[in-house]
């Protein structure tokens, strides 16, 4: 795990998204042969407030800290309560900031000392790959306009044809990050479009629909990825990397590889063999 910069990055086939359905349903001839938390998944609501009680009862029966979880459905106002014998909390660092929980104040501290990047993402679809026959498949353009690099998401062998419909993807950090995601977002593909044709012409003619993540305007995110600051993986990171249960910090932020799903793999991981540490489990059974 610690060659995360390497030359032969993958990605899961089918899409990102196939690594958390993984861990849904039980798969027989794989890791996880008999959880099932396709049925225990909450969905739509927001978490406001987390506290723990010394001298609850844990699920194994004996004494000890539980810890409560209180929720609102975003739709119906409905107020929900969760109980367990630990949390685990992997939500970005800014919203972190605005729940109630009990952490200690090194902890809270660390928490607002933390600084985040900006990242804005354009997806552009068009009707034709029409970009092909200029620079192949895969790979992207690097500029110094506001669009950044502009990525052709492809990979040589894959077998699509000039004709078949694609997507370009402007991605984009800091500043143009800020611009395009202060746009509302017609106007920012609006603006990504008239900048790619400066490269590729033929996009005013292919071009037909776009979709825009502003990670730094995103309610649920505040802010695209942990972006530390010299200093800040001594005073403030290695305290959130230490867990005071029952209450478990993760995520890409709490880790070395921030702004990656290998960060947020890590720190998993990491705060899953904490917790088995904490509970005298024997750690092998984490395999």
């Amino acid at each position: 795990m610690g060659q995360w910069w390497a030359e032969n990055l993958k990605t899961p086939v089918d899409g990102m998204d196939m690594l958390p359905k993984a861990f849904l349903n039980p798969d027989a001839g794989g890791w996880n042969q008999v959880v099932d938390l396709s049925k225990n998944i909450v969905h739509g609501v927001k978490v406001e407030k987390i506290e723990t009680c010394q001298n609850g009862i844990q699920s194994d029966g004996t004494k000890g800290t539980r810890v409560k979880v209180y929720a609102t459905n975003v739709d119906t106002g409905k107020r929900q309560e969760f109980e367990g014998d630990s949390v685990f909390i992997t939500v970005p660092l800014p919203i972190l900031r605005q729940m109630d929980v009990p952490l200690h104040n090194n902890q809270k501290t660390a928490i607002s000392n933390i600084s985040y990047g900006c990242s804005t993402k354009i997806m552009l679809q068009c009707k034709t790959r029409f970009w092909q026959k200029d620079v192949g498949q895969g790979g992207f353009s690097k500029t110094d306009m506001m669009i950044g690099q502009l990525h052709y998401p492809d990979y040589d062998g894959s077998g699509k044809s000039d004709d078949e419909r694609g997507v370009l993807l402007v991605y984009t950090w800091d500043k143009d990050a800020v611009s395009f995601g202060a746009q509302n977002h017609q106007d920012a593909i609006k603006s990504a479009v008239s900048e790619i044709a400066k490269i590729h012409p033929e996009i005013m003619d292919e071009f037909e629909v776009g979709a825009v993540q502003a990670w730094c305007s995103d309610p649920t995110s505040q802010g695209a990825y942990a972006s530390l600051h010299p200093y800040e993986y001594l005073d403030s990171l290695a305290c959130l990397m230490k867990p005071v249960p029952p209450i478990y910090l993760a995520g890409e932020a709490i880790s070395w590889t921030n702004g990656w799903i290998q960060g947020a793999i890590f720190s998993s991981l990491s705060q899953c063999l904490m917790f088995q540490l904490a509970q005298d489990i024997t750690p092998m059974k984490l395999i």
